[in-house]
């Protein structure tokens, strides 16, 4: 056959050949067809593009897979211990709550970012008489982890953060709120 009398119908006949491929793959091979022919019709090889008639091929979004809690467990050790010593600079503090909160509480990025000291609820609970962490984007999942608690108040305590945003930046002097870009350099820092 030629260039000149390729049509929708032996493409279609090729793509169907390819049903053991991923849809990935298959979509692969679509795209390589396409840039041919689109190559023949730009030299006047082809009178029109059979691409146009042919359906494209849809990849399903995979759901990313959430990292192991031994995996977590050893970045945020990286970070700093979940007892720090007193000698432990407020950065590495910050970015050890930050990540474990994110990770306790199973929320976004754009979400812990966004908390602010008074998002926070650390009074002593009636019940049991022990300090709890309630935040609207966290709660009630951080609230029975103790550990957490006490990780929160030692970040709190030497950062004298009373209101504002729960985690903000060191760089910049001001104190602002950390940006994304920030918390990336952070996790970056950690995971190497």
């Amino acid at each position: 056959m030629a260039i000149g009398q390729l049509t929708a119908t032996p493409v279609r006949a090729f793509l169907a050949e390819l049903t053991e491929l991923s849809p990935a793959s298959r979509k692969h091979k679509r795209a390589a067809v396409a840039s041919f022919t689109k190559w023949a019709v730009r030299h006047d090889l082809l009178a029109a593009n059979p691409m146009d008639r042919i359906d494209t091929v849809k990849v399903p979004k995979a759901l990313p897979r959430p990292a192991s809690a031994a995996d977590v467990a050893k970045v945020l050790a990286e970070i700093c211990s979940r007892r720090p010593r007193k000698e432990t600079p407020l950065d590495r503090l910050r970015d050890r709550v930050l990540f474990e909160t994110a990770y306790v509480c199973g929320a976004r990025p754009s979400e812990v970012r966004g908390l602010h000291v008074e998002d926070l609820d650390l009074r002593l609970d009636d019940n049991t008489s022990r300090s709890t962490a309630r935040a609207e984007a966290c709660a009630p999942s951080c609230s029975d982890d103790r550990g957490y608690v006490a990780l929160l108040k030692l970040y709190l305590t030497p950062a004298g953060y009373t209101a504002g945003p729960l985690f903000r930046a060191s760089i910049n002097g001001r104190g602002g709120p950390l940006s994304y870009d920030a918390a990336r350099r952070c996790r970056d820092r950690a995971a190497h």
